[in-house]
């Protein structure tokens, strides 16, 4: 007979498929899927830790059921969220912190801000790579609970003196391009190291870029005049342009690269000195 355990664990693989979802969250009472969901969190495995991470944010997201609905509506006040915050916290291996962010991410654990805030303080200095995802991910849940966006974390790393610390800012900055983000791209486009500095014009251009093309942009109800419609032209042109000016070397394409020489050796997790040693290479050779 298949445990419990089994089908959260082989869950992925019916992806879509509603009714076995639905058979799962109705064979048990919540309380003991909930206990089982964190008894897995907790698995020295990291396959089996990811798997119970896509359960999680598979039934969240994209499972329309009422036993599905349920289940979300319960699983914030539950154990699993208080395991995926300790995790994003304190799990000893990166692999597990990241997951960890993105799954309260996708899940929209608004509640978890809070949580995520103090995790950026704890690993800003030794995990830049995870740095950048709670950036991500505090900024889109004060999103969806309508809540303003705190820029101190940012602010602080942009300061800091580890320059992956400082880099990883100017990543998030371009993944998501707000006006907000202005003021500490200004200060990066100057920063010591060639790498930021590059990355951060690149990013800032883009971002005042964007900043203009939604300015004063119209209501839906109101008709694009043609002069609007130039304008338009214009910015499409010279966003274009800016685009033909984007660095080669990334905190992204660091973060790929680092990960095809390290996978082979640890797959899961990292030291800040390896990459930091790995991406001084990578700079000197540009």
């Amino acid at each position: 007979m298949t445990t419990l355990r089994d089908q959260i664990l082989t869950h992925y693989r019916y992806g879509g498929q509603p009714q076995y979802t639905e058979r799962l969250l109705t064979s048990v009472p919540l309380d003991v899927l909930y206990q089982t969901i964190t008894d897995l969190l907790r698995s020295n495995s990291p396959g089996e830790f990811a798997e119970t991470c896509f359960f999680i944010q598979d039934v969240v997201i994209s499972t329309h059921t009422e036993s599905a609905e349920k289940f979300s509506e319960g699983v914030y006040t539950s154990p699993v969220v208080s395991a995926l915050e300790l995790l994003v916290q304190y799990a000893p291996q990166y692999h597990a912190r990241n997951l960890a962010t993105y799954t309260l991410g996708k899940i929209w654990s608004t509640n978890s801000v809070g949580t995520m805030i103090e995790a950026f303080y704890r690993h800003f200095e030794t995990d830049p790579l995870l740095a950048s995802r709670l950036l991500d991910e505090i900024k889109w849940l004060n999103g969806v609970r309508d809540a303003p966006h705190d820029m101190t974390c940012m602010q602080e790393a942009a300061h800091n003196w580890n320059y992956l610390t400082r880099w990883a800012v100017v990543d998030h900055c371009y993944r998501g391009p707000d006006s907000l983000n202005i003021p500490c791209l200004e200060i990066l486009a100057q920063d010591e190291n060639p790498a930021i500095r590059a990355e951060a014009e690149f990013t800032l251009a883009l971002t005042k870029n964007e900043a203009a093309m939604f300015d004063d942009w119209p209501d839906d109800e109101d008709p694009i005049t043609p002069e609007r419609e130039a304008k338009n032209r214009i910015l499409e042109a010279e966003r274009n342009r800016i685009y033909e000016s984007q660095p080669d070397l990334t905190f992204t394409t660091l973060e790929q690269r680092f990960w095809v020489k390290a996978k082979a050796l640890q797959p899961y997790d990292y030291h800040v000195m390896e990459l930091m040693q790995f991406a001084d290479e990578l700079i000197s050779n540009c």
